[in-house]
């Protein structure tokens, strides 16, 4: 038995209550907020900064764990 059996025969083994493994692993992921699109953060003087962590931040690309969207 290969490693990818011993995987399928894994996942088939989950009480997956009907839905589909890729459908829980989906349901499971937490979108990610970019800088620019984050409601901590604010442009002063050119600068984008970060009003949750009180710094200027360098990245509008960039993310952290406490990013929330703001609201459109």
């Amino acid at each position: 038995m290969s490693a990818i059996d011993d995987i399928a025969a894994y996942l088939a083994s989950l009480d997956t209550g009907g839905k589909n493994i890729g459908q829980i692993i989906f349901d499971e992921l937490t979108p990610v907020v970019r800088c620019r699109d984050c409601k901590f953060c604010m442009s002063y003087w050119g600068a984008d900064y970060c009003d949750y962590f009180k710094h200027v931040t360098n990245d509008p690309d960039g993310f952290c764990s406490w990013g929330e969207r703001r609201d459109a």
